[in-house]
């Protein structure tokens, strides 16, 4: 079968009302630098928390080369205001330096494993498989083998950050967007860097054009799947990393 195929093919149940979140109580985020889990979903985790939802934010990295200094503190130390915003969320830091992730994917794996069995999320957001980071791609890459090696099934909802992906989901955040724009400036060190308002804005906007909804101004877009159909997506695309 090939990727294409995967692609088309995948589903996933219980499917919700359109623009509206997937079903689920138990959530884990997988963020590869700290506010890709806010430029990535932050707007759907305002409608979890609305439902008294269990998330968690599982970091992989220090995020350091983002920050400009290479304070590797820098970073994490704004992401712990996601409490000023949802005083229920868990956060979970590897503390991994910055770009290493494709260093120790068996390492991650099995951390993520040991995650995994602790929390039994129903549904894991993770960054789209083809991301341009190298940090991103390799994040699906450890999901993947986690979820092989600990025979663990549940929803998968890949999520963007800069770049578009593929969607089969769009969740309505237009009670909420002005709220993610909020969380985002939590990020200051990204706010001066990189012009993520603007383009987490305009991609919200976007997705919102594609649902044709005149009454949905904010919509974010993921790729949600079973986590087998996810697992074989990311074994056709790195056979090689899967493989070691």
């Amino acid at each position: 079968m090939d990727f294409l195929t995967i692609l088309n093919q995948s589903d996933y149940h219980p499917k919700p009302e359109f623009g509206q979140p997937v079903r689920a109580q138990r959530i884990l985020v997988l963020a590869p630098h700290p506010d890709d889990e806010v430029l990535g979903c932050g707007g759907t985790l305002f409608r979890y928390f609305e439902s008294d939802a269990d998330v968690a934010v599982y970091y992989l990295t220090d995020g350091r080369y983002g920050a400009g200094s290479r304070n590797a503190n820098a970073r994490k130390t704004e992401s712990r205001r996601l409490k000023e915003f949802f005083p229920r969320i868990r956060q979970i830091y590897r503390d991994a330096a910055d770009c290493s992730v494709g260093n120790d994917l068996d390492g991650f794996a099995r951390d993520l494993s040991s995650v995994l069995k602790r929390l039994t999320p129903q549904l894991i957001f993770a960054p789209w498989m083809l991301d341009r980071h190298p940090d991103h791609q390799m994040t699906a890459v450890i999901l993947a083998k986690a979820l092989l090696s600990s025979k663990y099934s549940c929803l998968t909802s890949s999520y963007e950050i800069m770049y578009p992906l593929f969607a089969n989901q769009f969740v309505d955040i237009t009670r909420f967007a002005a709220k993610k724009q909020e969380l985002i400036e939590i990020y200051e060190s990204q706010v001066r860097r990189f012009n993520v308002l603007k383009i987490s804005r305009s991609l919200n906007r976007f997705r919102a054009h594609l649902t044709r909804r005149p009454s949905i101004l904010a919509a974010e877009g993921f790729y949600t799947a079973q986590s087998n159909f996810f697992t074989s997506m990311v074994k056709y695309l790195f056979p090689n990393k899967m493989n070691h």
